[in-house]
């Protein structure tokens, strides 16, 4: 899914040990949160996608489309 917003600042980044999970903290007071995954290997067991490597022309295009 495309996200609807610009990029914004974060407080912090903590990656979950053992696993390929991560957590996006937004805020200082840690109160605002995202909490995802990376896709690994092929297809993702969840969703069926997969992870690629984009160059920055591949992110330019995307940001003016």
């Amino acid at each position: 899914t495309r996200p609807t917003t610009g990029w914004r600042p974060y407080e912090s980044l903590e990656l979950v040990p053992g696993s390929d999970g991560f957590v996006v903290v937004l805020n200082p007071e840690g109160t605002r949160m995202l909490r995802s995954w990376r896709h690994v290997g092929t297809r993702c067991e969840s969703c069926g996608e997969s992870t690629r490597e984009l160059s920055l022309e591949d992110v330019r295009a995307l940001l003016a489309s």
